[in-house]
Order: C-alpha cells, then sequence, then structure tokens
C-alpha cells in the first residue's frame, strides 16, 4: 500500500456569494470543494453564504489526475498520472484526513473516475485502453473490482441518464456515442447495447438535470443535441449545432442554460433548451479575462465556479437569460488543474 501524507491546516478564503439564486439543498446540507493539481490536494468546505475555508492539505509524491467525491460525507477516491491504483481518502468535518488504496485498478496510469448517481459504483476509464475498469463501493470506503466494460480507445468522457439505468461513453476517435445498459447495482454491461453518430471529437457529455436530454461538447467545434427516449438516443433538429472551435470545458445549471468557456476571447458562451431540449445561443457576453481549463456547477445552485490556467476561482451566478454575474474568486494552491463538489 504506498503511503499518503496530508498536512493539515485552517485557513479561510473568502468569497462572496450574495444573491446565488437557483436551487437551494435545504438548510442541513453542506457543500466541500476538493481541488487538486501537482502533487496537492485542498479541502475546503462552503458555507451557506459562499465563503470556502481550506480545511486540509493533502501532499503527494504523484500528480493526481482525477477525483471523484465518495459515498460518506468528506469521502473521496483519487486516480494518479503515475499509477493506475484508485486511492480513497476520507476527510473528517475538523479537517483530519486518513487513506488508504482503494482496492480498485484503473486501466492505465492517467484514468479519469467516475460514480454513479444512485448506485455504490466506481468506475475508471483511461484514454489509452480499450477497457474500462468498475467497482462496487463497500462500507468502509474500499472497492471490490467487477467485470471491466469494452470501450473505444481514446474515450474522454461518460455520463449517466437520469434514472441511472443507461451510460453513455464518448468516443472520441470515431465521433460516436456508446450506449451501455447499467443493471440494478450499477453494474455497466461489458458491451454497448447500441453506437450512434455525433459531433466530431465528442470530449464532454451532460444530461440535462430533468433527464431529458444529452448534450455532446467537443474538442473540436460543434455541439451534439438528442433528447432521451427509454435510455436511447434521437437527435434533435439540427443534430449538430454548428460551432467554429472547441467548447468542451461546460456545465449546465438547473434553470437549463449550458455555459462554457470560449476559447477564441475568453468569454464564457451560454445556451438555453427551449420545448424538446434542442439548444438556442442567448446571445450573453460573458467576458472572464483569463484561460478557463474548467467549469463546474456548484451542486444545488444556479451558479458555476470557472477554474483558471493560474490555479484560480472565479464564481458566477449565471441567470435563465445566460448573463453570468461574477460573485467573487479564490486563489486556490499552485498547481491546482481539477475540483470535485460533493453536497451531503
Amino acid at each position: 500500500m504506498k503511503t499518503l501524507t496530508f498536512a493539515v491546516g485552517l485557513m479561510s478564503v473568502a468569497l462572496a456569494l450574495v444573491g446565488c439564486g437557483g436551487s437551494g439543498g435545504g438548510a442541513n446540507k453542506q457543500i466541500r470543494l476538493l481541488a487538486v493539481g501537482s502533487g496537492s490536494a485542498s479541502y475546503y468546505s462552503v458555507s451557506e453564504s459562499g465563503s470556502l475555508t481550506q480545511l486540509a492539505v493533502y501532499d503527494n509524491a504523484g500528480q493526481i489526475r482525477s477525483v471523484i467525491a465518495g459515498d460518506a460525507s468528506g469521502s473521496f477516491y483519487f486516480s494518479q498520472m503515475n499509477s493506475d491504483a484508485v486511492f480513497l481518502a476520507e476527510f473528517d468535518l475538523n479537517g483530519n484526513v486518513s487513506n488508504a488504496d482503494s482496492g480498485l485498478a484503473a486501466p492505465d496510469a492517467g484514468s479519469v473516475l467516475y460514480k454513479h448517481p444512485s448506485k455504490p459504483m466506481v468506475y475508471a476509464l483511461a484514454p489509452t485502453s480499450n477497457s474500462m475498469t468498475q467497482g462496487t463501493m463497500l462500507g468502509n470506503g474500499s472497492i471490490t473490482p467487477a467485470v471491466s466494460v469494452s470501450v473505444v480507445v481514446g474515450s474522454k468522457d461518460m455520463a449517466f441518464s437520469g434514472n441511472g439505468q443507461f451510460a453513455y461513453v464518448a468516443f472520441t476517435t470515431i465521433d460516436q456515442i456508446g450506449i451501455y445498459a447499467v443493471g440494478a447495482t450499477g453494474l455497466i454491461g461489458a458491451n454497448p447495447m447500441m453506437v450512434v453518430n455525433t459531433v466530431d471529437e465528442p470530449a464532454k457529455l451532460i444530461v440535462s438535470d430533468d433527464g431529458a436530454n444529452l448534450y455532446v461538447m467537443s474538442s473540436a467545434g460543434g455541439i451534439g443535441q438528442f433528447a432521451i427516449q427509454g435510455g436511447n438516443l434521437v437527435a434533435l433538429n439540427p443534430a449538430v449545432i454548428p460551432y467554429a472551435s472547441a467548447n468542451f470545458r461546460a456545465a449546465m445549471t438547473g434553470n437549463g442554460v449550458l455555459s462554457f468557456y470560449r476559447e477564441d476571447d475568453e468569454g464564457i458562451e451560454t445556451y438555453g433548451r427551449t420545448v424538446g431540449g434542442a439548444l438556442t445561443n442567448l446571445g450573453a457576453a460573458n467576458v472572464v479575462t483569463s484561460a478557463v481549463t474548467d467549469v463546474y456547477r456548484l451542486p444545488g445552485t444556479n451558479m458555476v465556479l470557472l477554474l483558471t490556467g493560474s490555479g484560480s476561482g472565479r464564481v458566477m451566478a449565471m441567470g435563465s437569460n445566460g448573463v453570468g454575474s461574477q460573485l467573487g474568486t479564490v486563489s486556490f494552491p499552485a498547481g491546482v488543474k481539477s475540483l470535485a463538489l460533493t453536497e451531503f
């Protein structure tokens, strides 16, 4: 078992999120955020007012590739660039940390992790491999490996239907989406039921909150749009919305606003859903003036967090008209490249 070292500290980071809007998670809900990067991770609590308080700092010899929240409050799973092991780290509300090898091996180093929306299952997808590993989370946080899933080498993302009974994998190198059946326990079938054609180089899959639509963001340009009917994907009209550049740094808030980074002028483009789920450009000019590496939705809100290339975070409340109101910024530790957010 590889030893992971944690340095625990307390540091408040001001981030005013007044007037955030959106659907709330209830008075007892709490949001936790984990920021990971080159050899380290930082754990934050997010208050109802939106301020971030740093609870712990995680130091590790290898570069963390991906992180997801576990089933228990304060638990997270890591994959790394230099290892195929998936690690479990558990933070209590006081910032204390315990860690262990979870028992699940990813297909390759640098895998991206996913979790079933309602079942205790974890999945590891490696762009360099033709298989995806999966396993069942146990009560102690360890993972029991299950049968692997066949995918196309170069696949970059996965999403689940609203009811969790189907999984969609972006077959990036062949411009298709693989549709898989998901069993009652969350186990994904070994092979896709069917495949559908989509936009060139699909790189990000987004399912709407109501489970009615799947949107396919691209690393080449264009946006694919589908209706989800019985788990199958039915192309909308048009099946692909023309867009001149990459748009895969994206998230959709609960009000149906799709926000993505506009590569050509460091802005945020916003599209809204119409009847049937077809997207329309809302025409809002949201300029952020710094390169964005990814866009995250804050759970239970209509807010997005923009992670910039310098490792800072910028929070915006996205109105239904597509206009974003900047609410605050936060400086993450140097090297942060990915965030995981969870609500409990």
